[in-house]
């Protein structure tokens, strides 16, 4: 980030430690609109102005997230490292700051789930920056700001935009004043560092609740049906067979193992050069009651060599990781029949940052599918929010057995290894990069 341009709104961020009326600063709004690289040289300035040998906590939604969208980026401005020796110890997750006689020690945590809180136990903070927080459990945010009882604490908040139930929203963004929080909402046209171009391709990154949320910074709900643009424009995303002139660089296989009342699902994706296009090539379903350990081996057989025979390929096969007796049955398969694939875990990635992905593709028109898999495309066509069992900090898709969910699970799997590649190379090919911090 270019941080020689400061926006009035970025340059608040930075007034804040000299705000004596405030306890906290909240910074939400749009991706890419600068906030998050600003809130951290604050409460680094702030921190290093007004206290030595303390210990700090800086927290994401992993150690790896907050690592990569927090500590990498601060060390690498030049203000910083200008005025600031900054030493980060990957064993310990933990960063050092000195400034002449003064230093103070920023421990990094990851609030994953609600057992994260235990990890922020028992240490004694000066002050707590939370990169993302709506994507945070409550019991760990509120842990780690009980361990601030040091005089004078801090709290440093950044998130984008969720449900406008969500608890973050009702009990410190609509009770800022009450909560003595500094308060401050972003837009892209708040970040003088973006071009009109660059606002425009990340424009083209989201569409439906992702749009609203990530480009219009609201709090709003999910609802109605999940892959909008899909559903509006079927035809564009629809091919009849996979280009001859397409060089695939990938070619990936998602497995998800259904139980008695659903299906297994087998869905391959091929990936071209540069992660330019994306295509779901073939997909098949079968009913898992009619599946035994035999009967799942043969499919698995009969795909992988179906597969093989039409595309000539070598697939990676991701599966679900929560059956691992029958990855180990499919290894043992492939083995055996000396398939051309190798046979791995799915990372499992949280469901609602693959549909994402996915809106993603179709936002940015670098997804086509394959016409024949006429189960598939109905299951991207069905997919919708489930309005009764989403919860206040998260949304749900609807899984009921109304539509084929498992042939979705299983193209996810095939695809979360590539997200983070999808966002860095994220063009709207039809016309003319991610994460959100």
């Amino acid at each position: 980030m270019n941080t020689s341009l400061i926006s009035a709104k970025q340059m608040e961020i930075l007034k804040f430690p000299y705000y004596d009326d405030y306890d906290a600063l909240i910074c939400d709004g749009a991706v890419r609109s600068g906030k998050t690289i600003w809130d951290i040289i604050s409460f680094v300035i702030w921190s290093m102005s007004n206290f030595r040998e303390q210990n700090f906590a800086i927290c994401g939604k992993t150690i790896a997230s907050a690592v990569r969208n927090v500590v990498k980026p601060l060390m690498k401005v030049k203000y910083m490292r200008d005025n600031f020796t900054m030493h980060f110890n990957k064993l310990e997750s933990l960063l050092v700051v000195t400034r002449g006689k003064k230093k103070n020690y920023y421990y990094v945590f990851g609030g994953k789930d609600e057992s994260s809180f235990q990890l922020i136990q028992g240490i004694t903070l000066a002050g707590i920056f939370y990169d993302e927080v709506a994507l945070m459990p409550r019991s760990f945010v509120e842990q780690g700001m009980a361990r601030c009882s040091v005089e004078g604490s801090k709290f440093f908040f950044n998130c984008n935009p969720s449900k406008p139930s969500h608890w973050f929203y009702e009990e410190w963004i609509k009770q800022a004043k009450e909560k003595r929080a500094y308060y401050l909402h972003f837009t892209m046209d708040d970040n003088p560092s973006l071009s009109d171009q660059i606002k425009a391709r990340y424009r083209s990154l989201y569409t439906g609740v992702f749009y609203k949320r990530y480009i219009e910074g609201k709090w709003v709900s999910a609802e109605g049906v999940i892959y909008e643009l899909f559903n509006n424009n079927e035809e564009d995303y629809l091919i009849d067979e996979l280009p001859k002139d397409e060089t695939i660089m990938s070619w990936v296989t998602g497995i998800d193992f259904g139980g008695s009342k659903s299906s297994t699902a087998f869905v391959t994706l091929a990936i071209s050069r540069k992660y330019k296009m994306f295509y779901l090539v073939e997909s098949e379903k079968i009913d898992s009651s009619l599946l035994n350990t035999e009967t799942l081996k043969n499919a698995f057989k009969n795909y992988m060599q179906k597969l093989y025979n039409k595309y000539r390929c070598f697939s990676d096969v991701y599966c679900d990781s929560a059956e691992p007796l029958h990855i180990r049955d499919l290894q043992l398969t492939q083995q055996k029949e000396h398939l051309s694939c190798s046979v791995r875990t799915a990372r499992k990635e949280e469901i609602n940052y693959r549909i994402q992905a996915y809106n993603t593709l179709f936002s940015s028109h670098r997804i086509k599918i394959l016409k024949h898999n006429k189960d598939l495309i109905q299951s991207f066509k069905d997919a919708v929010w489930d309005d009764k069992h989403s919860t206040q900090d998260k949304d749900v898709r609807l899984d009921d057995g109304s539509y084929c969910v498992d042939l979705l699970d299983a193209s996810e799997y095939a695809l979360e290894r590539y997200i983070t590649a999808i966002y860095q190379t994220s063009y709207n090919y039809k016309e003319y990069e991610g994460g959100n911090a």
